[in-house]
This record gives structure tokens, C-alpha cells and sequence, in this order.
């Protein structure tokens, strides 16, 4: 089963195995295995989530290369986005609440179409990123 500590979830779906923390979910759908930290906000997201958990080894070894871990890191704001699996965001980011246009296309770490911002599949999301 999910593990939901303290969230204000509204109209959303979440799938098995995810933690959550102290997060606003509102229009969103949360995949397996997904992971959110605290103080984080999603609206109208969709998050396929992740093949599997970082051990802590893993934690370890992404901590020291300044990597964020699998999944979503604390108080992060993203909106009308759709993550593709294994994405690691960091910190602090925002996604997608900026009101900046993105021309559909390629655009690096993330894809964009129709206005929506696209996560790519493993994608690495530096801590602080504003999209």
C-alpha cells in the first residue's frame, strides 16, 4: 500500500507504493512507486513514477554527486505537467507555474507540447530548476 503522510489531496488518483509526504495534490495522477517530499504542490500533473526505490547506498552515492533521488524532492511546485518514469526532480523546483510558453518540441531535459511540459524518462531535474 501507498504510504500518505499528512496530504491535502483533491480529485486524484494514487497508485500503490508511492510516499507522500506533507504535499497538495490537486487534478493529478500519481504513478507506482512515486515518491514526494514535503511542502511539494501538484495541479493537474500526471506521474508515471519509478521501476524502483533508491537503497540507501544509492541515496548515498546521488547525495555526494549532488544528484537529486528518484522522484520529487521538497517544495516543489508543478503544474499541467506529465513525469515520465524514474525522473529524479530536485528541490525547490517549478515546473510549469512560471507562465512562460514553450514552443512544442525539444528542449532538453523536458519536451513540450500543447503546452504541456513533458518530464522525460530518467530525466535528472537540478535542484532550484525553474521551467
Amino acid at each position: 500500500p501507498s504510504k500518505i503522510n499528512k496530504a491535502d489531496i483533491t480529485s486524484s488518483l494514487t497508485s500503490e507504493g508511492c510516499i507522500i509526504t506533507n504535499c497538495k495534490l490537486n487534478r493529478s495522477v500519481i504513478g507506482v512507486r512515486s515518491i514526494i517530499e514535503d511542502g511539494t504542490e501538484f495541479d493537474g500533473v500526471i506521474m508515471m513514477g519509478a521501476d524502483y526505490y533508491d537503497d540507501e547506498a544509492e541515496k548515498a552515492k546521488n547525495h555526494e554527486k549532488g544528484v537529486p533521488c528518484t522522484g520529487i524532492g521538497k517544495n516543489c511546485k508543478i503544474a499541467n505537467t506529465i513525469i515520465d518514469k524514474n525522473a529524479k526532480i530536485g528541490d525547490n523546483c517549478q515546473i510549469g507555474v512560471s507562465g512562460k510558453t514553450y514552443e512544442d518540441g525539444d528542449h532538453g531535459t523536458f519536451y513540450s507540447a500543447d503546452g504541456i511540459i513533458v518530464i522525460r524518462k530518467g530525466a535528472i531535474v537540478p535542484a532550484g530548476t525553474i521551467i
